[in-house]
């Protein structure tokens, strides 16, 4: 059911990734606004981004409330005053958070049959989600008093679901803000302070000590004053099947890596090795109170992405962006519980999987033992297509055929 090398990663997932802080309390962007990949992108392509598109956006809206003249440093001084700073959110987010659930949230990713959950537990603006005994370097306190990540990981644990942590490695603007206005800005804006490695190095291994992810998903590199291989080293002896994402450097495959993690890209060929693909439900990631049930991607058109990716190798991580107060957008949950519904019929034949393109091309097939279990591409809705379950022990020349006849 799994494998990457050695370790362990899930083949088959629906697998959320779940970003929750203060700025849930403003989020709010112009549209549907788009995802920010500051480094796979040319500088003008951010620039234009950073300031003309974004009022906020998961964990960026600290730093564009900096940018003069931005529509967000606009927005900010016209709803809460250009006097009022970031770091004034958090009992507002504190107090609405107190609503929060993580019975409710393990059980919607249960029924979305998520294999997987990963949990943003410090975003960019550096706010931790845990009651951590890691002094903060600038802003004493600057985290949850209540628990999120052990609360979380034992009810998503409870449902025999496996459990990740991510944490943003390079950007921390609660530590060094910016602004971040160009690629060039981004590179200067990580902290690379011998206290800041420090910091980050203790973060990690105090989240894997307390929670045993099973997952490492780092974000945006890594200070150079750091030593991840010594932290992967620790890791792996501690959680012997985990598994650590490639973002522990700016530039993929330059660090050690389980996987790759290409960001809102469909891939065309099937992959020799595993990767995730990582996007939002609509544009971007994280709550947005302008977004519309328009902006986000259909049901069916999710179906169809979780196809197309599995079938090349890969697994699905699909955001999450949870209002202030926990609760999961209606929308969001739509298509989450569309998801589980698909995968409640056909989850079976899809985790004894063939490896085939959405084009009907097979590449390889995994036994249940000595049957070979075949896949046949139908429509949920027309135009959409999907894999669908069909019985067991038909040789595989007869799958490879009833593949390339449902093209």
């Amino acid at each position: 059911m799994f494998g990457i090398g050695g370790n362990e990663l899930l083949i088959i997932a629906v697998f959320a990734l779940i970003i929750f802080g203060p700025d849930k309390i403003p989020e709010i962007a112009r549209g549907a606004g788009k995802a920010i990949q500051m480094f796979k992108r040319a500088q003008q392509d951010v620039e234009h981004v950073i300031k003309t598109e974004i009022y906020a956006r998961a964990g960026v809206y600290p730093n564009t409330i900096l940018i003069p003249g931005s529509p967000a440093q606009a927005h900010h001084a016209a709803t809460y005053g250009a006097d009022f700073p970031y770091e004034n959110f958090r009992p507002q987010f504190e107090a609405a958070a107190a609503a929060w659930s993580a019975d409710a949230w393990a059980d919607l990713f249960q029924t979305a049959g998520a294999r997987y959950v990963v949990l943003v537990t410090k975003h960019h603006d550096g706010f931790s989600l845990w009651p951590t005994a890691v002094p903060h370097p600038t802003r004493p306190g600057w985290n949850m008093s209540r628990d999120v990540v052990g609360e979380l990981t034992g009810a998503v644990r409870r449902r025999c679901m496996r459990m990740g942590l991510y944490y943003s490695g390079g950007f921390d603007w609660s530590i060094q803000p910016g602004p971040v206005q160009t690629a060039v800005d981004a590179l200067t804006v990580i902290p690379q302070t011998p206290e800041y490695g420090a910091y980050v190095d203790a973060h990690w291994r105090e989240l894997i000590a307390r929670y045993q992810p099973a997952v490492l998903w780092n974000d945006i590199g890594y200070p150079a004053s750091a030593n991840p291989l010594q932290l992967f080293a620790d890791y792996y002896n501690a959680i012997p099947d985990g598994v650590i994402n490639d973002r522990f450097a700016l530039l993929s495959g330059t660090a050690h890596r389980d996987y790759t993690t290409p960001e809102f890209t469909v891939l065309t060929d099937i992959a020799a090795t595993k990767f995730e693909t990582v996007r939002g439900m609509g544009r971007g990631f994280g709550y947005n109170q302008n977004e519309s049930d328009a902006d986000l991607a259909t049901p069916e058109g999710l179906v169809h992405l979780l196809v197309d990716i599995v079938s090349k190798n890969g697994n699905l991580l699909l955001n999450v962006g949870p209002m202030a107060d926990g609760t999961v957008p209606a929308a969001q949950a739509t298509r989450l519980q569309f998801m589980g519904a698909w995968l409640a019929v056909n989850g079976e034949a899809e985790r004894f999987a063939v490896a085939a393109s959405v084009a009907g091309i097979p590449t390889s097939f995994h036994r249940s033992g000595e049957e070979a279990v075949p896949f046949v591409l139908e429509s949920v809705r027309p135009g959409d297509v999907v894999l669908v379950k069909a019985s067991r022990g038909v040789r595989l020349e007869t799958v490879a055929s009833a593949l390339r006849a449902a093209r």
